[in-house]
């Protein structure tokens, strides 16, 4: 099932604690490679990365930042073979300070994205997106996206 190179439409998506409204912010297209690569295919300059778009939602604590992608063909990604970094801004709300972090996707690192890492494998399909994970913000803050910072971002399989 697993297929190099597919194209791959993935998404940042808003959501409430139940995760029971998905509010699409983003958007990005990307191609899913095979793991021994752990880069950018060939034909994509890797230093050219896309910058995450402007937004005016914010999302409260506990609600949540939820990854879903779709291919153009049925394909199989796995965490330990995927990575990057989603760059989001924290506020705390009773001090107003914020704080840049850039969330970890994948088995690198911080899990940042629970249900997605520790070699978790989603199938992805090319009718609708799948979630890949969700990073719960944290009591006491606010999240949103770091608009204009680049975004890093590659699934793999094990091809």
């Amino acid at each position: 099932m697993a297929t190099a190179e597919a194209p791959v439409s993935w998404r940042i998506n808003f959501a409430d604690s139940e995760e029971s409204k998905l509010t699409p912010v983003a958007d990005f297209h990307t191609t899913q490679t095979g793991s021994a690569s752990k880069t950018y295919p060939n034909n994509i300059d890797a230093n050219a990365l896309p910058l995450m778009p402007a937004t005016s939602i914010w999302v409260n604590e506990n609600a949540k930042i939820v990854l879903t992608a779709m291919s153009d063909a049925a394909v199989v990604v796995e965490s330990e073979d995927c990575g990057g970094m989603i760059p989001i801004i924290l506020k705390n709300k009773s001090t107003g300070k914020i704080t840049h972090l850039k969330l970890r996707v994948g088995d690198v690192g911080r899990a940042d994205f629970a249900g997605f890492y520790t070699t978790i494998d989603v199938t992805l399909v090319t009718t609708s997106y799948r979630k890949l994970g969700a990073y719960t913000v944290p009591a006491g803050h606010m999240a949103t996206l770091d608009a204009g910072k680049p975004v890093h971002f590659f699934l793999g399989d094990n091809a």
